[in-house]
């Protein structure tokens, strides 16, 4: 399973995605699940072996996952069994806000960002981190960014109220083409002034709970597949 990871296969394909995936029987499915599991968990630990620190970055949906983690198994990252040293939620407030097309506002956005936060400190512990939202754009071209110092300072105060502090921005290229740096620099790493956490808007609860009614109905299924 090294070989496979290492030559280039990733999760779907370790877990039968595709043609050879739709033919096989759920008992089949189940255990190509579990030996995916098993090959991230000992390339992890073969690489801290080595001395060498590891992070795993996760899709906010992971987070509304339960015990059988059905989005993990939608999505074909088995992220939770390997002992990743940081484990880090993708999080961005102005791209949930920007990619929704109006669904969600910025006040949606950062209450995402605290229900995303305290989910991933309950789940990681020490290990969670964050990435908070974007300065400039990136490969896709068209990502959505702070439009101003004042968010993201706002983003790092959520964050911290909400329990986590290993926080990640994007990125260096996006904070120097919109100068001063300095300010976005400052806003980021320095300790927020009053921590707050901001009231859970309906729009947010409803999209977590969407999350998490399609997260238990993937597990629940998976769960079928042991047998």
């Amino acid at each position: 399973m090294r070989r496979a990871l290492a030559g280039g296969r990733g999760a779907l394909d370790l877990l039968g995605g595709g043609p050879r995936g739709a033919r096989e029987r759920p008992g089949e499915r189940g255990a190509r699940w579990r030996d995916a599991q098993r090959a991230y968990v000992e390339v992890a630990g073969a690489i801290h072996a080595r001395g060498v620190a590891t992070s795993a970055a996760i899709v906010p949906l992971v987070l509304a996952d339960g015990p059988a983690g059905g989005w993990e198994r939608i999505l074909g990252t088995p992220v939770s069994a390997p002992p990743w040293g940081r484990v880090s939620a993708m999080l961005y407030t102005s791209l949930l806000e920007g990619y929704s097309r109006g669904a969600l506002g910025r006040d949606d956005a950062v209450a995402l960002l605290a229900l995303g936060c305290r989910a991933a400190a309950r789940r990681f512990g020490p290990r969670a981190g964050v990435s908070v939202g974007a300065v400039g754009k990136g490969a896709l071209g068209d990502e959505p960014v702070y439009r101003s110092v004042a968010e993201l300072r706002d983003d790092v105060a959520v964050a911290e109220a909400a329990g986590v502090r290993d926080l990640s921005l994007f990125d260096l290229g996006g904070v120097l083409a919109r100068p001063p740096a300095e300010a976005w620099l400052e806003a980021f790493v320095a300790p927020p002034i009053e921590p707050r956490l901001p009231r859970a808007t309906l729009r947010a609860r409803a999209a977590v709970a969407a999350a998490a009614l399609v997260g238990q109905a993937a597990g629940a299924w998976g769960s079928r597949s042991r047998s």
